[in-house]
């Protein structure tokens, strides 16, 4: 993990930094949450340090907003019901985020049985 990543939330201008992006999404976050009304309990701090790498789907993340949206870093709610709570919350790709939609683990691991029963059955791979 680079050494931007370990570094502590700090003032001063930090433009384009990962740790510029990421209290850009806690902002972000809590204008979404405050909207919705749900909970938000968390600091840029709950997200460090924060990957590399989408520990969902193992692309490369980016911080910059740059490049393809699909790698861009997002924060997820583990258990949305939950809200934005420390412990809850995790850095994953906008494209992990986007799959995972509001579907439940259960919907989910249905559609992956869905998908792996109809590969072999035509024996795409």
């Amino acid at each position: 993990m680079s050494e931007a990543f370990k570094l502590e939330l700090c003032p001063g201008p930090r433009r384009s930094t990962p740790i510029s992006r990421i209290e850009s999404l806690v902002y972000k976050a809590s204008r979404r949450a405050k909207h919705r009304g749900q909970r938000f309990e968390i600091t840029g701090r709950d997200l460090l340090p924060a990957p590399d790498v989408c520990p969902a789907l193992g692309i490369p993340l980016r911080y910059d907003g740059k490049g393809q949206r699909g790698n861009w870093a997002t924060i997820d709610k583990i258990v949305p019901a939950l809200g934005y709570i420390p412990g809850n919350v995790q850095i994953i790709s906008w494209r992990a985020n986007r799959l995972k939609g509001d579907g439940s683990p259960r919907e989910l691991l249905a559609i992956v049985n869905y998908i792996t029963q109809r590969i072999k059955a035509s024996e795409v791979l």
